[in-house]
């Protein structure tokens, strides 16, 4: 797929984008221009069996309930558990699988907020070293629906807020520097300064 111009091209370096949800991961490569899916994985939905909220019930009409009977989340806890270390596995894999075929120099997360340190943990684990560090930006939330030019419109917002912070840090560190000096210069002329402002003579 190309990617319009107003967005961000990815022309210097081979870009990963991985998309996560609790059932499913997606992986977008992009690079001069272009993205495309190259990996993608899924579960079952075990909707009819638990909820995904910690504490809530979820009814069952199979096994050994009957039809519609409440299950408890403590009960659940262990299905759920043994789910997202299954979506972690496949995350690693898929991942190194990656690594090795595209040459990878630059990594953004998409990922629920539940999942997202653990999977960045899990990134960093099977990283080369040089890479341990190129994860750009993470972002909480659910994306799988997401589409892969409304992700790189995701990373574009994410990229202009971050240049303003850096615009606005060197024009705040003048600024401190040019309190001290207003500071020192009323100090010398008459007495100590007010603190909250060093133009302010005390009497």
């Amino acid at each position: 797929m190309q990617i319009p111009k107003d967005l961000p091209q990815f022309d210097q370096e081979n870009t990963l984008l991985i998309v996560t949800g609790r059932l499913q991961g997606l992986f977008y490569f992009t690079n001069q221009g272009k993205i495309k899916k190259i990996k993608s994985f899924e579960f079952p939905n075990p909707k009819t069996q638990y909820t995904d909220e910690e504490g809530h019930f979820a009814t069952r009409s199979g096994g050994g309930n009957r039809p519609g009977e409440k299950i408890s989340g403590s009960v659940l806890e262990p299905k759920k558990q043994r789910l997202r270390q299954e979506l972690y596995k496949k995350f690693q894999n898929n991942l190194k699988q990656i690594i090795k075929a595209y040459q990878i120099e630059r990594i953004y997360i998409f990922a629920p907020e539940f999942l997202l340190k653990q999977l960045k943990s899990e990134a960093k684990e099977i990283l080369p070293n040089k890479l341990k560090k190129k994860i750009i930006f993470s972002f909480g939330g659910n994306y799988t629906n997401y589409t892969p030019l409304e992700l790189i419109k995701k990373i574009k917002t994410r990229r202009q807020k971050k240049s303003k912070k850096e615009i606005t840090r060197p024009i705040k560190k003048e600024a401190r520097k040019l309190y001290k000096k207003a500071a020192k210069a009323t100090k010398v002329i008459k007495g100590k300064p007010d603190k909250s402002n060093p133009y302010k003579k005390i009497k």
